[in-house]
């Protein structure tokens, strides 16, 4: 299994970099640097060195570091499956509906840290199998050395591996096994396990460009480690968070399952667990099992805080539900095992059963190829680089968001794109150990205050950031700027659309409307190849499709609203329409806002050319298909088509 999983893996791999913190990882990796909270010492280690063997992209290295970790864990579990239900064909079903589930599929081609967890509980499970009833003091150390090293790659692995290295101690103490070899082997295990946390503050000491936190010190280690800048216990920061209960996020998990493993990995599941329960055998590894099972269950979903109203949201949240995920094909294959027990004995019941599981896998395969394969998925790479073209030589690019951020760094710290920018994070600026890192890092650059807050008596504004360095080099908004911070007004300074960013210019500053259109123009990314691509929904790709719209809007809307820009209102207007037409047919689907806005320049040029007229009935009307529910100026917008003779449907 563990064979058949990684060609297929390394065949969809992704050959560029993924959206989401796939980024960040590498470039820390690669640059000897931390990870944001808790760190993830374990999965840098490895990456760095992926990254160094010489095949392809740097990102396609370490992307195929999560093939190699989830392709053995489907191996494993395929052998611990069949060593606990004595079934070929139960290993083969377990392992294979695991290895090839969408949600661990989709992570086992990208740089994530997910497939290192998913081996290294596919390897506590194993050693569950393999102790069997009277584990040895070797069994409990290495069980515990499992549980360490999960909690360095990810917190969460310890809902499922506390259970079933709590059965190992405890069955090794029942086994007549001295206590005191068992709980120097399970503290020995468990502090050689936790050793790549080590990894933190040497890091720190170093002056690596992509880093997270302060953990050269105790404070901050513990901060860092226990995720307090984020929210301990939490999935994300309380701005992000919503206010979805425990229960829904339950009852989603449990909808999803039963995709997960073709419709019939979760009923066989229940039937495992009443099957394991029973045997003697069974009980103890099953009942470790479901009792972890149960506890993530409840567990992490009372801590999750993400809506999952939101599709990109909602496929963060379901990144986490591969580890319970895991449990359920284990109790699946001891439940197809049990059925299959049904069977005529024989040679023809092992024949058969094996055969059926191989059908199911088979079929999983090549139902979930299609969607899964990644291999010329390129535009979350393309996005990044079309972003560092648009810079001014020797530019201070100033990010936001996760995708922006981590894409740009990747590029600029582990390929080497553009090495003449720099790069500084607003999310980073606005954290106490931020400010003074980049000062160090970056000493060209100023930082007016201690913090990026201007709220805070010692911090400091987006306006008098800009202010510091304007002069100095150009400087470039990419993502925007940061929530609550209305500091750069139209009085100050003027955003000048560049590609997918914003060039900071001074408002008032002479502007030739035609010569900067004509500049940016080949700096706006390829919409009409995205917006045809096959994505999928709530995806990272979705949210560089969205930008893309984004970025070929907000010229025309920027030429639109720009007062001190030498052209009359109604050639400001005008040119918004030309370029919103332009806009409407690079590809089916535009975003409504760019209807909305094209009613708005159209009603504004009616009174003087009622030509337009037709124009603007279609722009009302698509926005009023297209647009938001919610919205408290549709109302406007309809009475606006009934005067104008149209007869509206509610």
């Amino acid at each position: 299994m563990a064979g058949a999983a990684l060609a297929a893996y390394l065949a969809t791999l992704q050959r560029g970099v993924p959206g989401g913190d796939s980024g960040e990882l590498i470039a820390s990796a690669v640059t000897g640097g931390v990870a944001h909270p808790p760190g993830y010492p374990l999965f840098l280690l490895l990456a760095r060195a992926a990254a160094a063997i010489p095949l392809g992209s740097v990102a396609a290295r370490v992307n195929a570091l999560s093939a190699v970790c989830d392709a053995t864990a489907a191996g494993l579990l395929t052998f611990a499956v069949a060593r606990l239900s004595r079934s070929a064909g139960a290993g083969v079903l377990a392992g294979g509906l695991f290895a090839f589930s969408t949600r661990v599929w989709t992570y086992a081609t990208v740089a994530e840290v997910f497939a290192l967890n998913n081996l290294l509980l596919a390897a506590l499970v194993t050693t569950l199998a393999v102790a069997g009833p009277c584990p040895s003091t070797r069994h409990v150390g290495i069980g515990s050395a499992l549980l360490g090293l999960g909690i360095a790659n990810h917190h969460t692995s310890i809902f499922v591996s506390v259970p079933i290295v709590a059965w190992l101690l405890y069955t090794a103490w029942r086994a007549g096994r001295r206590p005191l070899p068992i709980l120097r082997a399970a503290a020995a295990g468990a502090m050689l396990g936790l050793l790549p946390y080590a990894y933190l503050p040497l890091a720190a000491a170093g002056r690596a460009m992509v880093s997270w936190g302060d953990t050269a010190s105790l404070a901050g280690f513990v901060r860092h480690v226990s995720r307090a800048e984020y929210g301990t216990f939490q999935l994300a920061s309380t701005h992000v968070g919503g206010a979805t209960s425990a229960v829904d996020h339950v009852l989603a998990y449990a909808r999803d399952v039963v995709t997960q493993g073709l419709w019939l990995g979760a009923p066989l599941a229940p039937v495992g667990a009443g099957a394991g329960l029973v045997d003697r055998r069974l009980r103890g590894p099953v009942a470790a099992c479901l009792i972890g099972l149960v506890a993530y269950l409840i567990v992490f979903n009372a801590l999750s805080n993400l809506p999952l109203g939101v599709p990109l949201l909602f496929e963060v949240q379901a990144r986490f539900w591969q580890t319970p995920n895991l449990i359920v094909f284990v109790l699946a294959g001891i439940g197809f095992a049990t059925v299959s027990a049904w069977l005529p004995r024989g040679p023809v019941a092992v024949t058969t059963s094996a055969t059926i599981a191989v059908a199911v896998v088979a079929a999983q395969v090549y139902i979930n190829w299609s969607p899964m394969d990644e291999s010329r998925m390129r535009w979350v790479d393309g996005y990044g680089r079309s972003m560092l073209a648009a810079a001014p030589p020797g530019a201070l690019i100033l990010t936001r968001g996760d995708l922006t951020t981590n894409t740009i760094h990747y590029l600029r710290h582990a390929e080497g794109v553009r090495p003449d920018v720099r790069i500084v994070d607003q999310e980073i600026l606005s954290l106490p150990w931020g400010p003074p890192r980049y000062a160090r890092l970056l000493p060209d650059v100023r930082f007016p205050a201690a913090v990026y807050d201007p709220r805070r008596s010692d911090g400091f504004s987006m306006k008098q950031l800009i202010d510091a360095n304007v002069d100095r080099f150009p400087v470039l908004v990419c993502g925007g700027i940061k929530e609550g911070d209305h500091s750069v007004s139209a009085t100050a300074y003027r955003l000048l659309p560049r590609g997918s960013c914003a060039e900071v210019t001074r408002a008032g500053s002479p502007l030739v409307v035609d010569a900067w259109l004509a500049r940016n123009r080949p700096l706006l990314p390829d919409v009409g190849a995205l917006v045809r691509a096959p994505l999928r929904v709530g995806s990272w790709e979705e949210v560089v499709r969205t930008d893309a719209w984004a970025a070929w809007h907000a010229p025309a809307y920027f030429v639109m609203m720009c007062a001190d820009c030498g052209l009359a209102p109604a050639e400001r207007f005008a040119r918004f329409v030309t370029m919103a037409d332009e806009i409407t047919r690079l590809g089916p689907n535009p975003p409504a806002y760019v209807y909305k806005n094209l009613a708005y320049a159209l009603g504004q040029l009616f009174p003087t050319r009622p030509e337009v007229r037709d124009q603007l009935v279609m722009a009302m009307q698509e926005y009023l298909r297209r647009g938001p529910r919610d919205d408290p100026e549709l109302p406007v917008i309809r009475d606006n088509l009934v005067k104008l003779g149209v007869r509206v449907s509610d």
